[in-house]
């Protein structure tokens, strides 16, 4: 399970390298690179217990973010989400 987890981490950071046009705003914030940030983050997640945890870790790292516009959907809020967008 710790893999499964750190797989979709990985996954999610692949994704933010090759999209995110961003990470300027977070550097200006806190003046460190938000991919530097991969290993504690990644302890962190190899460190969950549980899938909320895993959640949990995944939601704040994006939330540290700061943009307003990255967004982690809960789970139970999928569906909505998927139907909203088919409608348009």
């Amino acid at each position: 399970m710790i893999e499964e987890k750190v797989e979709y981490f990985n996954h999610y950071v692949n994704i933010m390298k090759e999209n995110y046009c961003n990470f300027d705003v977070f550097y200006n914030k806190y003046k460190t690179e938000y991919l530097d940030l991969y290993e504690v983050l990644k302890e962190e997640i190899e460190n969950s217990n549980d899938n909320e945890e895993f959640y949990n870790i995944m939601g704040t790292s994006i939330n540290l973010l700061g943009d307003g516009h990255t967004n982690l959907i809960e789970p139970n809020q999928v569906g909505w989400f998927r139907d909203a967008y088919k409608g348009q």
